[in-house]
């Protein structure tokens, strides 16, 4: 994955290339740190409780962020014209 999120046409332009590939890097830090976050938090959960809790904790905390981003990138619905 992150071979595929690095290579891209506008990389080579010197005046967006840095910054698309400082966007990139951090995109790539950012899924990889939340994988490695969930795997560090769920497992102690699901030692502790079991699979099914594991299971719909893990389902309930992806709604709650879901629902989060649905809030926080809202677009104005247009206006009738």
């Amino acid at each position: 994955m992150a071979l595929t999120m690095t290579d891209s046409p506008g990389a080579g332009r010197r005046d967006a290339g840095k910054l698309l590939l400082l966007a990139m890097g951090c995109y790539n830090t950012c899924v990889y740190a939340g994988m490695m976050l969930c795997a560090a938090g769920m497992g102690p959960v699901i030692r502790g409780e079991g699979f099914r809790v594991g299971f719909f904790l893990n389902g309930a905390v992806g709604v709650a962020v879901l629902l989060l981003f649905m809030t926080l990138y809202r677009r104005p619905a247009p206006e009738a014209g």
